[in-house]
């Protein structure tokens, strides 16, 4: 039970939708009563609506990554108003723009938001971190909870309707302008950011817009940099040949997510340095009613030679880092590892995919290979 408690600490610690002073407070809980087995008493003294909505998401079973990949490629479509959200509004014939007015625009993507077959409140339940990130950008803040962000950017309190009314009284006063020219100097001090992000000075809307952008996309060569500097290590041999190939591999998803799953690997990798060779590589595969990017990193000469029923491998009692990387890919991508294995008595080359199918929840699944492995080998597979 006290490690049950533990990991739900941890889930509500990195639930998107909790307050910096809630954090804090759960972070002095666990340093304080860490070893002091005292957690159910703390749990009572928690706002009831904080556990309840973390207690929902992560009681939800469904894995669809190709869902998630439908709902973001509407931010695309031009017959979308939500693709204008990220996109500067085009002119019509008569040289006035689609919509006259903030109210008009946010109708017309708050609607889209609640219509099937994409509804954004179906997120919630397939990846909680995903659907914060867009709500809270998009939309008002429901909780009204004291602190506001989206994303990775948790001192970054600006969105579409955060501060609530500034980017539509400054569309009011001035008419025939988009939202995305607004100065960010126009909105009250307390909003307006305190420095630069990612390297750049945010001025306008447009500013904010694009890390917006960046976290529902990987753009450009935005892949290939968040590779390079992950897997960074003087113990580790990566071909720059080899991550050449990344560059310019775009598809939607939630990148601060993929990026932490990386992180995951990249420490697994990284505490076996006798391994130091790593070859990463992609392909895009096409079948008859789905296209996705299978993203392969493989530790050369590195092999598990555990028990295909080992406990870490079948994610028994939350154990190892592998539930952790299946836990940040819920629905946004499939994942499998390959290498050799004790398996049924003998030594050979298994996969065992966790991410496979629409119920998050179903056992690992373990299928002997035809060939060998040259190492330990994680499978990503993005829908697109």
């Amino acid at each position: 039970m006290r490690k049950e408690i533990k990991r739900f600490l941890y889930k509500l610690y990195n639930y998107p939708g909790i307050s910096i002073a809630a954090r804090q407070k759960l972070t002095e809980l666990m340093i304080r009563d860490a070893m002091n087995g005292v957690f159910d008493d703390k749990l009572k003294t928690m706002p009831k609506e904080w556990i309840l909505d973390v207690e929902q998401a992560n009681s939800e079973n469904t894995h669809d990554p190709k869902f998630v990949a439908a709902f973001l490629n509407q931010f695309t479509l031009p017959e979308k108003a939500l693709k204008y959200t990220t996109h500067s509004w085009e002119k019509l014939n008569d040289g006035s723009y689609r919509w006259k007015d903030f109210d008009s625009f946010f109708n017309d993507y708050q609607s889209e938001l609640k219509s099937e077959p994409y509804k954004l409140d179906k997120l919630k339940s397939l990846n909680i971190h995903l659907y914060f990130l867009i709500h809270n950008f998009l939309l008002p803040n429901r909780e009204k909870r004291d602190h506001y962000f989206w994303g990775e950017y948790r001192d970054l309190q600006i969105g579409y309707c955060n501060p609530e009314g500034w980017l539509k009284r400054w569309m009011n006063e001035n008419p025939n302008k988009q939202p995305l020219v607004m100065p960010l100097s126009f909105l009250p001090e307390e909003n307006q950011p305190k420095g630069r992000i990612k390297g750049r000075d945010l001025i306008y809307f447009d500013d904010v817009v694009e890390l917006f952008k960046h976290s529902i996309e990987f753009r450009d060569n935005d892949l290939y940099f968040a590779i390079k500097e992950i897997f960074r290590s003087p113990d580790l041999s990566i071909s720059e040949e080899d991550l050449e190939h990344l560059k310019g591999i775009s598809f939607y998803t939630d990148t601060s997510q993929i990026k932490e799953a990386l992180v995951l690997i990249a420490d697994n990798i990284k505490n076996r340095p006798q391994y130091p060779n790593v070859v990463i590589k992609s392909q895009l595969l096409n079948f008859v009613d789905d296209r996705c990017i299978e993203l392969t990193i493989l530790q050369v000469n590195s092999f598990s030679e555990k028990t295909t029923d080992d406990d870490k491998l079948m994610l028994v009692g939350g154990k190892g880092q592998i539930i952790g990387i299946k836990e940040k890919l819920k629905s946004l991508a499939d994942f499998s590892i390959e290498s050799f294995f004790r398996h049924r008595n003998e030594r050979c080359a298994c996969r065992i995919d966790y991410l496979y199918n629409n119920d998050f929840n179903s056992p690992p699944r373990v299928t002997k290979l035809d060939s060998d492995c040259e190492g330990f080998k994680y499978i990503l597979k993005f829908y697109f």
